[in-house]
């Protein structure tokens, strides 16, 4: 903070405030060089005000404080002199991140509802082919290569828990896309801290609710009964269907102290295959998955915040909907999980302490469809002395 001769003003309140910010508005002093921090933020829209008497109080509003980042904002306050009105300045708040030399990618939640990404394209896994540097062209779908790594070498975190599977080295988690508050994709340049990965790193943060109730529902579905058929098409051939329903519901258990936000997802799918070779029909593939999540934030004191949160995503894939694979070939998948996390943090003035720990307890399980198929093999070995 600085008087309109950029000389830095000492002792200006400083007060911060936003929907986001459990436990109300926040105040600081400036130091001897004009500077104030304020850490421990959430992600979220601030308005800042800077008050000191004989000086024009100031106030800037949306202040962005973004995910894994820092916002620097200059602010000027004139001498008030005995000027006793009002002025309002109305003008956009140019806000430096002097934090991070990373290469990245933000998508906020306006973002995530004003993206054109399709009915079945609803996903984070799918925001992250819009960044710089993220290829789609890698089978594993869902698990970009970043600036040519493997799909294979991203790290997937979310509210701080690496959700990364161990065993495929790609992402397990998924949940409700309302339910997000924001992505933060970084993919060169980022910090020593995010080890064993050298393609992308996804760091994501779901809701947690106001002091307001608030809610989404949304609902998408398509059919084969809205296709028509023409010359080389014939909409009756094939059943294809998709019903994708879900709901989202934050607010106040306590005001100011306990918040709360919850959600549910239920996504069918059901598409005949047809032989590659002879176009005659095969199977009917029925895809079902339940993805629930609840947050809760806790706030016993200003410098304290407690959260606990729980995500299950169980998915039943009856079949493989690949054109290239018979019958006799065919598999079940049954994928998802269990996650609980749980973090503390606290703030001691410009020190600030988080302390998480969190179960993953993800499945990836393979069996044949049709279980009565058997290839038994024998062996004969001789010794021949």
């Amino acid at each position: 903070v600085e008087d309109q001769n950029s000389a830095p003003l000492p002792g200006v309140t400083v007060t911060v405030n936003a929907d986001s910010l459990l436990g109300g508005a926040k105040s600081t002093v400036t130091d001897v060089n004009g500077e104030f921090s304020l850490i421990g933020l959430p992600v979220g829209v601030y308005t800042i005000q800077a008050a000191l008497p004989g000086f024009v109080t100031q106030e800037r509003n949306e202040v962005k404080v973004p995910l894994g980042g820092a916002a620097s904002v200059i602010i000027t306050m004139p001498d008030g002199g005995t000027f006793e009105d009002e002025i309002q300045v109305v003008a956009e708040t140019p806000v430096v991140d002097p934090t991070q030399v990373t290469m990245e990618q933000t998508f906020d939640s306006v973002y995530l509802q004003q993206a054109a990404v399709g009915s079945q394209n609803r996903s984070y896994q799918n925001m992250l082919y819009q960044a710089a540097g993220a290829d789609s062209s890698t089978e594993a779908a869902g698990n970009p290569s970043v600036f040519g790594s493997t799909s294979g070498e991203n790290t997937y975190y979310i509210d701080g828990m690496d959700t990364t599977d161990p065993i495929t080295s790609t992402f397990s988690a998924n949940f409700n896309y309302d339910a997000i508050q924001e992505v933060q994709f970084q993919t060169a340049g980022y910090e020593a801290e995010y080890g064993r990965t050298i393609g992308g790193v996804v760091n994501l943060v779901t809701k947690s609710g106001g002091n307001q109730f608030s809610g989404t529902f949304d609902t998408r579905y398509r059919s084969d009964a809205f296709y028509e058929s023409g010359d080389h098409y014939d909409a009756n051939q094939a059943n294809d269907s998709f019903l994708d329903v879900s709901a989202t519901l934050g607010g106040p258990i306590l005001r100011d102290k306990v918040w709360f936000f919850g959600s549910y997802r239920k996504v069918n799918r059901e598409q005949d295959v047809s032989s590659l070779d002879t176009g005659d029909f095969m199977r009917t593939v029925t895809s079902d998955a339940d993805q629930g999540y609840f947050k809760a934030t806790w706030a016993p004191s200003s410098p304290i915040k407690i959260t606990g949160t729980y995500l299950t995503d169980p998915r039943n894939t009856d079949g493989q909907v690949l054109q290239s694979v018979n019958n006799n070939h065919d598999r079940t998948e049954d994928t998802g999980g269990d996650r609980y996390i749980l973090n503390y943090s606290q703030v001691f003035g410009p020190a600030y302490l988080s302390v998480s720990g969190g179960m993953h307890a993800g499945e990836l399980s393979r069996y044949a469809a049709n279980q009565e198929i058997r290839n038994d093999i024998y062996f004969n070995a001789e010794d021949e002395g």
